[in-house]
């Protein structure tokens, strides 16, 4: 049956309002020239109210965690922050040791700000520097120069018990060394996490429409796994653990919001775009607000909630699962989704992408290369040994 009443669960609020679009972003990010913070704050609260009206369990289990992303959350005051935390807290059971993360575009430090967010409440810090070459932050449209990353990498360290770090890597025309020298820069500065993505040119951006243009120099997929596996490498030898595909971490510092979402737990979903999945009385429901800032402020109840099939949990729970180093734990997948996990074909575990240890399995970093062939390959074989029993 999926979560149990006194199960723990998460709180994302997306916050859309942005400076500028980066030519790459695919995110719900929105620039507008004057952003109504008080009114979206309003409407958050709003939108909480009615999915606690819809859900009245979400009162009394205990949230572990609540995550500002975006968009430029830091582009709210640190008042309005403050006024959604308590907010928050009058209305959901919050954990004394809560993790309340609030990304960050160092283009938005102004001096203080950062404490006041501390004083908000806020205990963990995220920062979008993605590059620390002058060249590179132009080429992804940031609007922090090299020097203003550091510094607000700086300011973080000293004011936050927790600080992230977003690196990207893999873009246009850049080789092995130069991941290099970026990714030593970042170690470099003491964090105490580290979130390093591979550049993904989506279509519907500029930059994918740039693309399809006239077609950059993007690494191919021997120099994809080089830069994977130099990541993997240098960040152990700093002492960060990789616990995730994209993601690495010094002791105690791993995310527990996210965390909590890989194994596939609740989370409710607020502000424009944000999306939630709520487990119930033996269901799992989805829900995702409505990407307009403007069509969220004048109606932040019409997200509906909409049922998840069992098999379609199951699929879920196993590709988030098992981007995460400890992989899929058979207990929690049949909690959460209802169904036990289906026999693994010796495939997959004779040919060193998945590893099984009494009740839980796991990727290999092989596997993790190819992971979505991976859980395809296991739903196939599910299906076909059910087929000839059926």
């Amino acid at each position: 049956m999926p979560q149990g009443r006194g199960a723990p669960f998460g709180l994302y609020v997306h916050l859309p309002y942005c400076l500028h679009r980066c030519s790459y972003c695919d995110f719900n990010a929105h620039v507008r020239s004057d952003p109504p913070f008080d009114a979206m704050a309003a409407a958050i609260l709003a939108d909480l109210d009615g999915q606690i009206a819809r859900f009245p369990a979400m009162a009394m289990r205990p949230c572990t965690s609540i995550f500002f992303g975006g968009g430029t959350p830091s582009l709210f005051p640190p008042d309005r922050i403050a006024f959604l935390i308590q907010g928050f807290a009058e209305r959901l059971k919050l954990i004394p040791d809560l993790e309340i993360t609030l990304e960050t575009n160092p283009a938005t430090r102004e001096h203080g700000r950062f404490q006041s967010y501390r004083d908000a409440g806020i205990n963990r810090m995220s920062l979008g520097v993605q590059s620390f070459d002058e060249a590179d932050l132009r080429f992804l449209e940031r609007l922090h120069d090299a020097d203003q990353a550091q510094r607000a990498i700086q300011e973080a360290v000293a004011i936050f018990p927790r600080v992230s770090l977003d690196l990207m890597y893999g873009l246009p025309g850049r080789d092995l060394a130069h991941w290099q020298e970026q990714l030593r820069q970042g170690l470099a500065t003491g964090v105490g996490h580290l979130s390093a993505y591979q550049l993904t040119v989506e279509p519907q951006t500029p930059m994918g429409r740039g693309h399809a243009a006239q077609p950059l120099a993007l690494p191919d997929d021997d120099l994809s796994c080089d830069l994977t596996e130099t990541t993997w490498a240098l960040v152990d030898r700093a002492g960060l653990t990789p616990y995730e595909l994209a993601n690495f971490a010094r002791p105690g510092q791993r995310c527990r919001h996210n965390l909590h979402v890989w194994r596939y737990g609740d989370y409710i979903g607020l502000g424009a775009g944000g999306h939630g999945k709520w487990g119930e009385e033996g269901k799992i429901w989805r829900r995702a607000n409505p990407k307009s800032p403007e069509g969220y402020l004048a109606d932040p109840h019409q997200g509906p909630w909409q049922r998840v099939l069992p098999e379609q949990g199951l699929e879920e729970a196993l590709l988030s699962g098992l981007r995460t180093s400890e992989g899929v734990v058979r207990k929690r997948v049949q909690a959460r989704t209802g169904l036990s996990l289906p026999l693994i074909p010796e495939t997959l575990l004779g040919g060193g992408w998945l590893n099984e240890r009494g009740a839980r399995i796991a990727a290999s970093r092989e596997g993790w290369m190819m992971l979505d062939e991976v859980v395809v390959r296991w739903l196939v074989h599910a299906q076909e040994v059910r087929s000839r029993k059926g």
